[in-house]
């Protein structure tokens, strides 16, 4: 795109979604007008982003290192994934972790974009989770997170993702994962591997599922146990408004039982001036 068209997109996809689709129809019509028909119809075919995908698209405005961090755990991972299928499920604990730490800190500021929007995020927030950690994984959608081009949320990756493109180390050598484990596995019958000391393939792919297993378990539980700690805080707002009301209620339950005495004791005194009134009347008339 040239610099003129990028620069409108970065500004459309800045805009609420309500707002993105007369703004691009009206963009696309001013560089026609200008004479630029390519550029006109480059905007015009920029889709419009879901509620999800804006409020992602924000965090790199918002908070570009810490999306930059997101990438970067996102590479740890896969590296761990790597590690993990070679054997070392340690820095796979600790690269899962660490994504996981990331993502809730976004999860965070992408709520404070629909807050500072007037809108709950309520209904969203397991929609952004899934999304940030496909960014993470997903080098192609990364980017477009990083740059704020998103269109549409993504579903959270299962276990490890795609690893046909992974290699296994093995006794200082490279070789493709799925072939290797396929060929050892038919030369060796699934036996354990010569020199005893190692994991077969078979073994390292089911314990490589069992920690993936266990990290979207905890995953779960994390994700668990935010959505109850906003509910609490939820809880706890809502008893505040009704200790406020209550409180204001009682306030003007004494104001009126203050405003009812007044308007008896005002009543008592309007009826002695009318009878001293009465009485001045009467005692002129018998004077005269």
């Amino acid at each position: 795109m040239p610099d003129s068209v990028d620069d409108l997109a970065d500004r459309l996809y800045s805009l609420d979604p309500e707002e993105f689709t007369s703004e691009r129809n009206a963009a696309a019509r001013q560089l026609r007008a200008d004479g630029d028909s390519e550029g006109s119809d480059r905007v015009k075919a920029l889709k419009r982003p879901t509620a999800v995908a804006w409020a992602v698209n924000q965090l790199s405005r918002r908070s570009p290192k810490l999306v930059d961090e997101l990438l970067d755990a996102g590479a740890s991972l896969r590296s761990a994934q790597r590690a993990a299928l070679s054997g070392s499920g340690t820095a796979l604990r600790e690269a899962t972790q660490q994504r996981r730490a990331v993502v809730g800190r976004l999860v965070d500021e992408a709520q404070g974009v629909f807050r500072d929007a007037g809108r709950s995020p309520a209904s969203h927030v397991d929609a952004i989770r899934s999304t940030l950690e496909a960014a993470s994984t997903d080098e192609a959608l990364g980017e477009l997170v990083r740059a704020g081009r998103l269109t549409k949320e993504a579903d959270a990756p299962a276990g490890f993702g795609d690893v046909s493109g992974f290699e296994v180390l093995l006794g200082g050598r490279s070789v493709p994962s799925k072939k290797a484990d396929d060929d050892d596995a038919t030369d060796r019958g699934g036996a354990e591997p010569e020199d005893g000391g190692s994991e077969t393939p078979a073994a390292r792919r089911v314990r490589a599922r069992a920690e993936a297993k266990v990290s979207r378990a905890e995953d779960a539980v994390m994700a668990a146990r935010r959505r109850a700690a906003e509910s609490r805080e939820h809880a706890k707002a809502l008893a505040a408004d009704v200790d406020r009301i209550e409180r204001e209620l009682a306030t003007l339950r004494k104001r009126s039982e203050r405003a009812a005495k007044d308007a008896e004791n005002a009543a008592a005194k309007l009826e002695d001036a009318e009878g001293a009134l009465s009485q001045a009347q009467s005692d002129l008339a018998d004077g005269s």
